[in-house]
């Protein structure tokens, strides 16, 4: 989905160096496609990563929204 241009990453669950479905998946954990704060958190997202990812302030993130913060590989 997006590469990370650093080499670690919080939301990067797999540690390969890009966010993915997978890394998604794991983190959303009731499935609804969308990340909460709680399940940011529960992943080891801190706050300040996830209102960052927050594009539109709603209070989830979506797929969308996290690809935003890398730039494509």
């Amino acid at each position: 989905m997006a590469s990370i241009a650093a080499t670690t990453s919080t939301w990067d669950t797999e540690k390969d160096g890009d966010i993915d479905k997978a890394d998604i998946a794991k983190i959303d954990k009731n499935g609804d496609g969308k990340i909460t704060l709680a399940e940011a958190k529960a992943a080891g997202v801190s706050e300040a990563d996830f209102n960052k990812a927050d594009k539109d302030k709603n209070g989830t993130i979506t797929p969308d929204e996290l690809a935003q913060l890398y730039t494509p590989g």
